[in-house]
């Protein structure tokens, strides 16, 4: 059974996905102890033509480390993928546009996952 803190926590991080319109459909945030995972596709909702960039990308990943309570952050997105700190639209799929796999006719192709998994440093106590 999930605590409240944990509950609160994926409150918080969904707060920072809407600010940044982005689908919460098409994610999944889930929170145990501290460890947060996202999984799904990172994307704007419809209707909103100003497309994810790498700097608003860390930016939202920044916001979420932030977060009281986060710990460790593991994303596993099908279109975006961090490598050296930095974030980037996963090969032939931009940021916004959902990746093939949800979209394409036919029989479902997997596409490859890109995760990361990042430690948050333990804030020191205001006086």
């Amino acid at each position: 059974m999930r605590t409240q803190d944990e509950l609160d926590l994926a409150r918080d991080v969904r707060r920072i996905m809407v600010k940044h319109w982005i689908d919460l459909g098409r994610l999944s945030i889930r929170c145990h102890g501290g460890r947060l995972m996202i999984y799904g596709l990172l994307q704007r909702i419809a209707g909103v033509h100003e497309p994810l960039t790498t700097p608003i990308v860390e930016g939202i990943f920044y916001q979420v480390r932030r977060v009281k309570g986060v710990r460790t952050v593991s994303a596993h997105l099908e279109n975006w993928s961090e490598a050296g700190g930095m974030w980037h639209p996963a090969e032939g799929v931009a940021g916004r546009e959902p990746s093939a796999a949800t979209t394409s006719p036919g029989p479902a192709k997997e596409a490859p996952a890109r995760s990361f998994t990042m430690t948050v440093k333990e804030r020191a106590a205001s006086p």
